[in-house]
């Protein structure tokens, strides 16, 4: 649940920028080598694995490299969806107003 929160948020990270998907498919491509390696590691021990143990570094170390390569490490860290979500409601907003406006004319 906590990966799946985690890419979820790297998706809102690229919308809240207006880049296309770059950080969510890093976090996604880090879920699935996570998984591919908890699947390997399992039938390598023949015993069950958690499957977090694999998952959650996969996840985390792709958007890390990711943001470490682009030197957008600073943006990460300080990104606040709350303050993404104020800025959207306020663009709607605006574009209900001009929408109006323009009904008006």
């Amino acid at each position: 649940m906590v990966p799946g929160i985690f890419v979820a948020l790297a998706l809102r990270f690229d919308v809240s920028r207006g880049i296309k998907n770059r950080y969510f498919n890093s976090a996604f491509l880090g879920y699935t080598v996570g998984l591919t390696v908890t699947i390997i590691v399992m039938n390598w021990f023949q015993a069950a694995q958690p499957a977090l143990l694999y998952i959650v570094p996969g996840v985390i170390g792709f958007v890390a490299v990711h943001c470490l390569w682009n030197g957008e490490v600073k943006q990460l860290l300080e990104f606040d969806e709350s303050k993404a979500e104020a800025e959207e409601a306020g663009e709607e907003e605006q574009d209900d107003k001009s929408k109006e406006n323009k009904k008006g004319d």
